[in-house]
């Protein structure tokens, strides 16, 4: 099968054409370089030259913070953009998938509760509106959008028969987030290292992602023509202080961390309190639970240290 990865200099982007070469997907790995999203002329001509059998688009405007100031391009990468790639497909006949993420919610269920495929979205900031929106646009694209456009479904019927949208959450692993200094633990651990005090957050939760689990899921789902909407992460929710708290506890660290609330780090962006997945339907496709986040943070500590 031929894979275009759009976004294959991205986190996912790189391990989904890593981990499906290794797979034996033929894959044709697309950069910024390589094709220009935000123009529609320049996606259908460089995908209708490819001839795909599938379209990864991993491409996104991902920096949550600088989203607030940047939303022309924000949207036109996150929406306007996937619905150009949606277009594109369309017309080529190839399966589709658009890669969004857990800021669709507003994070508004208590701590123990977790976000399943038919709950209703309602972003509460630029990026996450951003991503809802290019949810919507592309489900437009196959007219397989629900009646009420605030509650995505989690099946698109017919009209959707080559869409997929697969949602994912806090993303780490070893390639790195494009545009910014490292992961999350990676960050944390270089902190450490020069013994500078750390303080991280301990009343947000959500569902950490390793990038090379998420894109050996998403490939079984391309492998076997899914369609509709999944939520893709490694099971179990934490707080970022947490996530923090493992990290350094595996490598040995005798450095604290202070855990603070959300509140004592003002921020012009509002982020969801808890955006943790349920992932029994992901679940059920593969027949297996998917590995505890725990698990998959050992996995790359050993890779990164």
């Amino acid at each position: 099968m031929k894979v275009a990865v759009i976004g294959a200099s991205g986190q996912l982007g790189g391990e989904l054409c890593r981990v499906g070469d290794a797979l034996g997907f033929e894959i044709l790995a697309l950069t910024h370089h390589d094709i220009e999203i935000r123009d529609e002329q320049n996606s259908v001509t460089v995908l209708r030259d490819l001839k795909p059998d599938c379209v990864i688009n991993c491409a996104a405007f991902v920096d949550v913070e600088n989203s607030e100031n940047n939303i022309k391009r924000v949207f036109d990468i996150n929406a306007l953009g996937a619905y150009y790639v949606a277009r594109a497909c369309k017309e080529l006949n190839a399966h589709h998938v658009f890669i969004s993420t857990n800021f669709v919610f507003d994070g508004k269920i208590p701590k123990s509760q977790s976000y399943n495929e038919d709950d209703a979205a309602n972003p509460i900031n630029i990026y996450g509106l951003s991503k809802w929106t290019g949810e919507q646009l592309v489900q437009q694209v196959y007219m397989c959008h629900s009646e009420a456009c605030r509650l995505p479904r989690s099946s698109f019927g017919e009209g959707g028969k080559n869409l997929l949208i697969v949602r994912v959450s806090s993303l780490f692993g070893p390639l790195g987030p494009r545009g910014k200094k490292g992961t999350f633990i990676h960050r944390i651990l270089r902190e450490a290292q020069v013994g500078h005090k750390i303080s991280l957050i301990q009343d947000q939760w959500m569902s950490p992602t390793y990038a090379p689990d998420a894109a050996r899921i998403i490939l079984k789902l391309v492998e076997s023509s899914q369609t509709g909407l999944f939520h893709v992460a490694n099971s179990g929710h934490c707080s970022w202080y947490e996530l923090g708290q493992h990290a350094l506890n595996r490598n040995q660290y005798q450095e604290k961390i202070e855990p603070v609330s959300h509140k004592d780090f003002p921020s012009k962006v509002i982020r969801p309190v808890n955006t943790g997945f349920n992932l029994k339907k992901i679940e059920d496709f593969l027949g297996e639970r998917v590995r505890p986040w725990q698990e998959a943070v050992d996995d790359y500590l050993r890779i990164i240290i």
